[in-house]
């Protein structure tokens, strides 16, 4: 069954842009199945991220790694402000997407 392991966020704090990383025990995620949701501290959604992308030396023993960029804008193209957000992580399972994995990640954005 899919397992997330560890969910990063690099840089730390971010400043123009950042990237996600999730460590999963699949090689077969993609876009469709796994779905980012950014919030601010007073729960307001911030904006949906939907680009996935394999990390090129992507094997780390059994772990897979995954990209997921943000370029610290909300939905409508604004530079969001310094300050913590939240990340809403779903992941659904390859083989069985009824099957999610559901992790909250906080985000530091310090200009």
């Amino acid at each position: 069954p899919l397992s997330i392991s560890q969910i990063v966020q690099y840089p730390n704090p971010a400043n123009r842009r950042m990237f996600i990383r999730i460590s999963a025990n699949r090689n077969d995620l993609t876009s469709d199945l796994v779905t980012v949701t950014i919030y601010d501290v007073a729960g307001h959604k911030v904006d949906n991220l939907d680009y996935i992308k394999a990390v090129k030396e992507n094997v780390v023993g059994q772990r897979y790694l995954y990209d997921i960029p943000w370029d610290l804008r909300n939905s409508e193209g604004k530079p969001v402000a310094n300050g913590v957000y939240f990340a809403r992580i779903v992941v659904r399972d390859p083989d069985n997407p009824s099957i999610k994995t559901k992790r909250n990640f906080k985000l530091a954005v310090l200009r």
